[in-house]
């Protein structure tokens, strides 16, 4: 049996991790200024947002006395509405993979439609959270959190073949679990499996194109597009298997094992993370090895060892161009490269 409180930590540090990337993700869309003319920003900005709620709900469970006496009922049932916004996340993913689709593949304009994919997000991802608090299904775990559960724990309403007639709220968690949670998440899961196969086609066709047609700028872009649309859906999958996996074999009677329970627990609460290395990779593939190569020059330089040595480096590094006043400021305009072509492409149209 899994420590409880190892898997409680876990969680902590996933949550933590993933609401610092989240909210590097939201001030780095609304410090450039893109989000007022691309799509592709606000969907991620979107995306973002419900992914610092349902990440915080993991990470604010770490501050002491938060379930503790007067505060216990409301933090509980903040948390499990905080925990269910994911759903948001997910139909903001879904939404993020129609776009890409729509625009760069099919090269059709996907604005008319975006107020429809901010609007079943939000709705959805809120709809969902508040039905829940309002049949108070925000409850205690046993894992160490609050999310949709049986009142008391034992009373056997988070499983089918529990005894519910002492159960107080939740005597039916395990079904609204599936229908509040799990099954929208899953028809989530088809449709963007189906879209990316769709995306896979269609650039395998392009990419077998003619040697001229490879050539082409456009061409190009939609490959680049395409891939990076391809590991947000890495992510997405990551974040969701393994809890998934576990839903499942609780549905046919099983038990998780200790090993999908850590994995799940780990990956769950992490999308957010994930998303920010892929949204701020071209900016950290150009400066994290220069930026490194400056540090070791001034740690040389500082312990005063290997001065030929650091002389050559500094030397190198301003050649390079490695020591750059920039680097600490807005890296807006590496953002604004990463996706200018689909913004060319949508001013072009």
């Amino acid at each position: 049996m899994v420590n409880m409180a190892l898997l409680t930590t876990l969680a902590r540090i996933s949550g933590s991790l993933s609401f610092i990337g989240s909210a590097l993700m939201i001030g780095a869309i609304i410090g450039t200024g893109k989000w007022r003319k691309c799509m592709q920003f606000r969907l991620l900005g979107g995306l973002a947002a419900f992914d610092l709620l349902s990440s915080g709900s993991y990470a604010f469970n770490a501050l002491p006395g938060l379930f503790h006496e007067e505060n216990e009922t409301f933090f509980c049932t903040l948390q499990g509405f905080m925990m269910q916004l994911f759903i948001g996340s997910a139909i903001y993913n879904l939404s993020l993979k129609i776009y890409y689709f729509m625009s760069v593949i099919k090269r059709t304009r996907a604005e008319k439609y975006e107020i429809y994919m901010h609007a079943s997000a939000i709705i959805l991802g809120l709809g969902f959270a508040i039905a829940a608090a309002i049949l108070k299904l925000f409850n205690p775990t046993s894992a160490g959190w609050c999310w949709i559960a049986a009142f008391p724990s034992n009373c056997g309403g988070d499983s089918r073949s529990g005894d519910r007639s002492d159960c107080i709220y939740g005597s039916n968690a395990y079904i609204y679990r599936l229908a509040f949670y799990y099954i929208p998440l899953w028809v989530i899961i088809i449709l963007v499996t189906v879209i990316m196969i769709a995306m896979t086609y269609q650039v395998r066709n392009i990419e077998k194109g003619g040697a001229a047609y490879r050539k082409c700028r456009r061409s190009s872009m939609t490959s680049l597009v395409a891939w990076r649309s391809f590991y947000y859906v890495f992510v997405f999958y990551l974040t969701c298997t393994f809890i998934s996996i576990t839903r499942f074999q609780e549905l046919i009677g099983g038990k998780p094992s200790d090993v999908v329970l850590i994995l799940a627990v780990i990956f769950d609460p992490l999308q957010g993370f994930f998303n920010c290395i892929i949204f701020f990779w071209p900016f950290l593939s150009e400066h994290c090895g220069n930026f490194l190569q400056a540090i070791r020059g001034y740690i040389l330089f500082a312990f005063g060892t290997a001065h030929a040595s650091n002389d050559d480096t500094m030397n190198k590094s301003s050649e390079e161009g490695v020591i750059k006043d920039d680097f600490m400021q807005d890296p807006a305009p590496e953002l604004s490269r990463e996706l200018s072509d689909v913004d060319l492409f949508l001013s072009s149209r």
